[in-house]
């Protein structure tokens, strides 16, 4: 509870969640998807600058550097993914109208244009119906945020 990333966002999607369901949110814009989403643009006919690589070493760093090689696939995936966690924020905003969401993982490798990004999507949806600003805030535990919350889990139960 509390992960808006198993929410789902594309009822008759065909894409799995680690979770069991389609749709959800994380398979749409999670990293951990970015292979198989550069996968099918190659098989849309879609070309990409990116040297040879593993299609499963595609992650963040990867998209970071296509994009600074003008990667057209690299761009794809880098908007849709903001955008569809921007939308994901939204859905947030208007079901508990949050102070502030923090969103952290492996994504926060493509820099301050991203959270950029998903401000923009997000924002564009508000529109007039934020009276009090929502601030969306990367996370800065990088990698060990499951660690720590884990951790204060623990202290919190004893």
């Amino acid at each position: 509870a509390g992960e808006i990333g198993h929410t789902i966002i594309h009822v008759d999607s065909e894409r799995k969640c680690t979770c069991g369901n389609n749709g959800c949110l994380m398979a749409h814009s999670s990293g951990i998807f970015f292979p198989s989403l550069f996968q099918n643009k190659l098989k849309e006919g879609k070309k990409s600058r990116i040297g040879c690589i593993e299609l499963l070493e595609v992650n963040g760093r990867v998209i970071a550097q296509g994009l600074k090689l003008d990667d057209k696939i690299c761009k794809e995936i880098f908007y849709e993914s903001a955008r569809i966690i921007g939308i994901g924020i939204y859905n947030v905003f208007q079901v508990l109208n949050p102070e502030a969401v923090i969103i952290g993982g492996g994504l926060m490798n493509l820099g301050q244009e991203y959270i950029e990004e998903i401000r923009r999507t997000f924002y564009s949806y508000v529109r007039e119906m934020m009276f009090d600003r929502m601030e969306i805030i990367p996370a800065e535990l990088e990698g060990n945020s499951g660690l720590v919350g884990a951790a204060a889990l623990l202290l919190e139960r004893r």
